[in-house]
């Protein structure tokens, strides 16, 4: 089964923990540091960009749901194609980026490169999205 904080599986274990508070063994069981820490190291190994989006609001017309929401969380539509389908996207991303229209509850996004990293951690939508808009609420909260 799943171990410590992070509830890594044993195989993830042994490719991402790691001695983050530098106290001369791994312990996701009872350090803070060391779990976050081998979180990061998790996503780092599964191509995080440090400074990248996440996740895009969107508004999805039929004839874009009916293409592109396919289940996969894997970016793997060019934004422009995207929009030319009826999709409207907050922010928005660069024409070239590749997206993944996924639904969350009852409003939809485009997932990007780092949504997919997360889900690696997690194959939940629904986790990735609370993820990310934590993330943003705490930075929003973040003395500059």
């Amino acid at each position: 089964g799943a171990i410590g904080i992070p509830q890594f599986m044993p195989t993830s274990l042994r490719r991402y923990a790691v001695d983050f508070n530098g106290d001369g063994r791994i312990d996701l069981t009872r350090s803070s540091a060391d779990a976050v820490g081998s979180v990061a190291n998790f996503l780092k190994e599964h191509g995080w960009q440090a400074g990248e989006p996440v996740l895009f609001k969107a508004k999805p017309s039929p004839d874009a749901i009916a293409k592109y929401m396919d289940g996969s969380f894997e970016p793997r539509y060019k934004i422009a194609d995207l929009t030319a389908a009826g999709l409207e996207i907050e922010g928005p991303p660069s024409p070239d980026m590749l997206g993944a229209l996924v639904a969350l509850g009852a409003e939809y996004r485009v997932g990007v490169r780092n949504f997919y990293v997360i889900t690696r951690y997690n194959r939940s939508a629904l986790y990735a999205g609370a993820v990310n808009d934590l993330g943003e609420a705490l930075a929003e909260r973040r003395p500059q």
